[in-house]
């Protein structure tokens, strides 16, 4: 009677070649990756599109607005945000809105930016209302739904009360 190990080897060796073949060079970060997402966005406009909103306004961008925010995600889920806005999205339970503006806009006083910290994970999930898992990121429990490619950052709010979306791009 042959020993277990005889039958064994080849399951093992069948087993593990396929984890042992070379890609074809690097792997593509998904939208999902948290490596994705590190490094420095700034703030270059937001559509302005609600979905009651027939009127076609125009965009909210920095020259018109006054607002500065830039964005900072680094590898230790750490987030940093510097901005000259209010972040706050109601005056009642003061929940912030890391990463859409405000109605209406409000500049802080004074010229210096202020700077706020809080901690990120980037998953894939539900926000507000949506039908279908899509990447989210959240910030300080404040979930937000977000398209993520090389360079640009498109976060979207509740999808269930506005098609406002706010536009960050990559700083190289």
């Amino acid at each position: 009677m042959r020993s277990l190990s005889v039958y064994l080897l080849p399951l093992i060796l069948i087993l593990a070649c396929p984890s042992c073949t070379k890609s074809g060079g690097h792997q593509r970060a998904t939208n999902t990756d948290t490596a994705s997402i590190i490094g420095t966005w700034t703030w270059a406009y937001q559509t302005k599109k609600a979905w009651f909103d027939t009127s076609g306004s125009a965009a909210l961008i920095p020259s018109t607005t006054g607002i500065n925010r830039t964005l900072v995600f680094d590898t230790a889920g750490r987030f940093t945000i510097i901005h000259n806005d209010s972040i706050f999205r109601d005056s009642v339970n003061f929940e912030p809105d890391y990463l859409m503006l405000t109605e209406p806009v409000l500049l802080l006083p004074g010229s210096a930016p202020e700077t706020d910290t809080a901690f990120y994970q980037v998953g894939f999930g539900i926000v507000g209302c949506a039908f279908t898992d899509t990447t989210t990121l959240t910030i300080q429990n404040v979930p937000y739904q977000v398209i993520l490619t090389a360079d640009t950052l498109l976060v979207h709010g509740d999808p269930c009360l506005s098609r406002v979306v706010d536009i960050y791009i990559r700083q190289h």
